[in-house]
């Protein structure tokens, strides 16, 4: 379409200019200078960055509730810092085609920027230690946590939790209860009750 021949009969584009008319028929049909003209080549290039900075410190407190352990803390900080552009190169981007100026693409090139910070500290506090050897209560503690976060699309908020944390003491052995309902026509049995009896394993 849009080729006609020129005064020499040779086959042009019917616009002129630098059009190469090709022929899509027959194998190796046309030119490489016709493959060239309808033919391009695009590169789209996309990068991402992040960047974090976490900082940590943790240990024991110089005191102790009671005679259980010292109670212990964490304290953190985090910062995240994420980059990310696209390019989508001349062929796709939103800009006019060298052989179709009246072309225009609707990709187009994107940065995007996140920032992301965070606060946090926590405390855990003995408040029954095994060292203790008390008689039924093995450990006992106090936990809490409190953290904040400030995101840069979200936006910023608290969170924190608090909790405890029990163990009882286990004697050496194990106990087992069993349990058998006699039946009421059992010769054997003295009585219609249920009879419960309770036994030590080693």
């Amino acid at each position: 379409m849009g080729a006609v021949r020129d005064g020499s009969g040779n086959i042009v584009c019917a616009s002129g200019g630098s059009c190469v008319p090709i022929n899509l028929f027959g194998q190796n049909a046309f030119s490489s200078a016709a493959a060239s003209y309808v033919l391009d080549s695009g590169q789209a290039v996309s990068e991402n960055t992040q960047r974090v900075v976490t900082a940590n410190l943790s240990g024991p407190l110089p005191f102790r509730l009671g005679k259980a352990d010292p109670v212990s803390f964490n304290l953190g900080t985090e910062f995240r810092k994420e980059d990310a552009s696209f390019e989508p190169g001349r062929l796709v981007a939103g800009r006019s085609e060298p052989a179709r100026p009246d072309r225009r693409k609707s990709v187009c090139a994107h940065f995007w920027r996140l920032q992301h910070r965070e606060y946090y500290t926590e405390v855990f506090a003995p408040l029954i230690s095994a060292g203790e050897n008390l008689a039924v209560v093995k450990s006992l503690s106090f936990e809490g946590a409190l953290r904040y976060v400030d995101n840069s699309i979200a936006g910023g908020d608290n969170t924190w939790s608090t909790g405890a944390r029990f163990a009882p003491r286990c004697r050496d052995g194990r106990w087992a209860h069993d349990a058998r309902c006699v039946h009421p026509f059992d010769p054997g049995a003295g009585n219609h009750r249920a009879v419960l009896r309770r036994r030590a394993q080693p």
